[in-house]
């Protein structure tokens, strides 16, 4: 991690994570009824779920005076997260994702007006999945109630699905504030 002013008017911040994060002695039973998955339940060697590898942000922000009392200011950050698996299998995974915000304003000490934007290359991949369980997909629970023929047997199948969560798309904004008496900066 590093804070830096770069001159009077531009300071930055900079940080970065790295994680080898790797099983070493690890086993999940359940895998044994999915040899796909790992024919004995070994998973040692594998990658730890939802850690990744690489965490990285950085931040610039610039401020001058403007006129009087009036300083304008811009300003952007950057996060960045290397590809994830979503369970300890390592078989499935979230791809990297990139978020990039930015910030343009004037202010005094009593009003602010700023226009923002958050995600602003519309990155949509996903930010986050597990695996869950949904018992009510090998039943017919809507009507009609018609035959779907047979159906599996939670001893020989467990249903699995994915719940997956997504980012917010590209969002912009403007804020306006006024602050009252003694909240003046």
């Amino acid at each position: 991690e590093a804070n830096s002013g770069f001159t009077e008017n531009l300071t930055g911040r900079f940080t970065v994570g790295w994680a080898d994060a790797e099983l070493d002695n690890a086993s999940q039973d359940v895998f044994e009824t999915f040899p796909t998955f790992a024919p004995d339940g070994d998973v040692s060697g594998n990658k730890l779920l939802r850690q990744p590898e690489w965490l990285i942000s950085g931040s610039l922000d610039y401020q001058r005076i403007l006129v009087d009392d009036w300083e304008w200011y811009a300003g952007t950050d950057v996060n960045y997260q290397s590809s994830v698996y979503v369970g300890n299998d390592n078989q499935s995974w979230l791809p990297e994702h990139t978020y990039v915000n930015t910030r343009l304003g004037v202010r005094n000490g009593q009003y602010t007006v700023e226009f923002w934007t958050r995600n602003l290359f519309d990155d949509g991949n996903p930010v986050a999945a597990f695996r869950d369980i949904y018992w009510a997909n090998t039943d017919n629970q809507y009507p009609p109630y018609v035959s779907q023929g047979d159906r599996p047997d939670f001893d020989e199948f467990v249903p699995l699905r994915y719940t997956v969560t997504y980012p917010r798309e590209r969002t912009f904004g403007l804020n306006v504030q006024m602050r009252f008496g003694a909240a003046v900066r």
